[in-house]
């Protein structure tokens, strides 16, 4: 079975992500290493960072990771208006400094282990100065820095971090002023379908809704960061699942022998399709607290528990 693995983003909700990945990996991987049981791999912002070290079969570091991970690792700083007025003053691009995490990609990632392995990996990233959404292959590199570069530009929430000023790949060809995967139209589900997988595994770490903040006059500059990358990035992603889904259940309905055409004069395909996401809103991105991580973990894990156990009833 061909089986695609999609993550979206939502910074340290990726831990809900790994808590998912996590009951896959004790009750449905069966001790197959993640990059044989996913052929395809494809996230945006937190989504790439799993993603990638799931292509390299580093789930014992990913896990590690997660159950260590601080504020610090991610970045340094915070949203209080002076901050904000001060780095504007000094013509930063960004409220924060994310070089904690360009040095926690830099310690984890490697082009060279995931070629090795071999799996189809992909992550992607919008370019400020066109306005085009890119989706970069591991075979796209030949250069580890550029490659982890690429991993930070699509982890660079806009506004929030400074872009990525520019990576090239190996053909020589930049792309510059990168950010966040998420922010167009453009979801890493989109990426996985022209691979014509069997199964598409989506794990999406944002609810449906979101709970506003309590007191939101004092709270205007967290609100504008939240709309900017948590609001807008979530419905665009949930937008992606909902016509996907819609489709496939059309698609699935149709008579033995009848299919759809496509514009390109492909056929659409039955997929088998599961979604894993959150019941609840489970809240601010940049919250690296433990209690939240731990929290969100377990959240992820029963969620794909759910889901799963919910399939095996109905199969039987």
């Amino acid at each position: 079975m061909k089986r695609a693995l999609v993550l979206s983003g939502g910074g340290s909700k990726g831990a809900f992500q790994y808590g998912a990945l996590r009951y896959l990996f004790d009750h449905e991987m069966q001790g197959e290493p993640p990059a044989h049981y996913f052929n395809i791999i494809s996230g945006v912002s937190v989504g790439a960072l799993n993603g990638v070290m799931l292509a390299q079969n580093h789930f014992t570091e990913l896990t590690q990771l997660w159950e260590n991970i601080t504020t610090n690792d991610i970045y340094k700083g915070n949203l209080h208006i002076i901050r904000i007025f001060w780095r504007l003053l000094t013509h930063k691009l960004g409220v924060m400094n994310n070089k904690p995490l360009q040095d926690l990609i830099y310690k984890n990632i490697s082009l060279k282990e995931v070629d090795q392995v071999h799996c189809d990996f992909m992550f992607g990233s919008v370019s400020l100065d066109s306005g085009l959404y890119y989706t970069f292959h591991t075979h796209d590199f030949d250069d580890e820095d550029q490659f982890r570069h690429g991993i930070l530009a699509s982890s660079s929430m806009p506004v929030i971090w400074p872009p990525v000023k520019e990576i090239r790949n190996k053909e020589g060809i930049p792309f510059r002023q990168l950010v966040d995967g998420g922010i167009r139209n453009v979801s890493p589900l989109g990426d996985v379908i022209d691979f014509n997988p069997d199964e598409v595994v989506i794990i999406n770490c944002n609810a449906l809704d979101f709970k506003p903040y309590p007191d939101p006059a004092k709270n205007m500059i967290k609100i504008a960061a939240r709309a900017l990358t948590e609001i807008t990035i979530n419905q665009i992603f949930r937008q992606d699942i909902r016509e996907f889904l819609h489709i496939n259940d059309i698609i699935r309905q149709l008579p033995e022998g009848v299919s759809i055409k496509k514009a390109d004069g492909t056929f659409f395909k039955k997929y088998k399709s599961i979604l894993i996401e959150p019941s609840h809103d489970l809240g601010d991105a940049l919250d690296f607290s433990r209690y939240k991580i731990d929290s969100h973990i377990q959240d992820g894990y029963e969620a794909a528990k759910k889901v799963y156990q919910s399939s095996f009833e109905q199969k039987t």
